[in-house]
């Protein structure tokens, strides 16, 4: 295993720090690792964790309003419609504080 996987955040930013300075070969291809790594963990956050699991969740709500109207349950089927609606609000809404915090706003 890495020697930087124990360390703390503060502990790994100050590594970066030095082999951002001081790169020789060793820490150079240390630094591609640690680069690679981080990529690779932020794609599959995104990919899998958030992206895969909305669309997921988006169909089978599709798939939920679907039967209700098949089956004539108009209440659950507008409840469900209402649910994705305030589902997608909140996530603008969220979207929007984070955009603002990043600004400085």
């Amino acid at each position: 295993p890495a020697y930087f996987r124990t360390w703390s955040d503060v502990e790994e930013l100050h590594e970066l720090e030095r082999l951002y300075r001081e790169r020789g070969a060793g820490e150079g291809l240390v630094l591609h690792a640690w680069r690679g790594l981080a990529t690779v963990a932020f794609l599959f956050e995104i990919v899998v964790w958030m992206w895969l699991r909305y669309y997921l969740d988006l169909y089978l709500d599709v798939q939920a309003m679907r039967i209700f109207w098949q089956t004539g349950d108009l209440a659950f089927w507008w409840s469900n419609l209402g649910g994705i609606v305030l589902g997608l609000f909140w996530t603008a809404v969220e979207l929007y504080r984070i955009l603002r915090d990043e600004r400085g706003g």
